[in-house]
């Protein structure tokens, strides 16, 4: 299914597998947790994810490169520094906390399913692409990168 590479912006996924998460966590069992506690461990996730997010976008800005998923041909600078020196994939890892978040505020640990649905189709359609592209056009710099630095976190 390559015809799916790099074809559905990460925000839309992110976006139908939250829908997804909260039409469907009423079906299973819920967790006795209490709602306050629930909801300030899901904020604070969340807060997180933001905070990776934001940071991940501000340091391509910074190296005058696209954050753009679906343009990859238009990286014009290797960024391995800042949040990128601890994940490859930032904005991604923070994404998939804002959908952890979410299964922590539905008290669902069955909506745990939608934050692997998110990891596996955006490996496999978004950043194995990427890679590819980077590899290609950064060469041996990537590739070291690559050895020194994890894919998600």
């Amino acid at each position: 299914m390559s015809w799916l590479n790099t074809k559905v912006p990460p925000l839309v996924v992110l976006g139908l597998v939250a829908l997804a998460m909260i039409v469907l966590a009423p079906g299973f069992p819920r967790l006795d947790a209490a709602p306050l506690v629930r909801g300030i461990i899901a904020l604070a996730m969340f807060g997180g994810g933001v905070a990776m997010v934001v940071t991940a976008i501000r340091t391509f800005r910074r190296a005058k490169t696209t954050a753009n998923p679906i343009h990859l041909d238009a990286a014009s600078a290797l960024v391995t520094h800042g949040i990128f020196a601890y994940s490859r994939n930032p904005m991604y890892a923070g994404m998939a906390l804002f959908l952890i978040a979410l299964a922590v505020a539905l008290a669902s640990p069955a909506a745990l399913v939608g934050v692997a649905v998110f990891v596996g189709y955006i490996t496999q359609f978004q950043i194995r692409p990427e890679e590819a592209m980077l590899r290609e056009k950064f060469g041996e710099a990537y590739a070291r990168y690559c050895a020194a630095v994890r894919r998600w976190v």
